[in-house]
């Protein structure tokens, strides 16, 4: 293939060619999180009961141990 050239090797001209070229270039968490309004969930039982899953896809136990954690935590307190 010659038509095609490394991230790293990055020109002006094809930087601004399409909008698709931003797929290829590095971003942090953080500022993908900032580009996208991504704020920090400070309650996430209230994503409990949200969705249905699958019968036996682990989802159930995994939300009720987070539970217990949640639980127990609050009680130590």
């Amino acid at each position: 293939m010659t038509d095609t050239m490394r991230v790293e090797e990055e020109s002006e001209e094809v930087a601004g060619a399409s909008p698709a070229w931003s797929f290829w270039r590095f971003v942090s968490v953080e500022d993908l999180a900032k580009s996208q309004d991504v704020v920090p969930m400070h309650n996430v039982e209230a994503l409990f009961n949200t969705w249905p899953g699958e019968d036996g896809d682990g989802c159930d136990e995994a939300l009720n141990e987070l539970r217990r954690a949640v639980r127990e935590k609050t009680r130590g307190r």
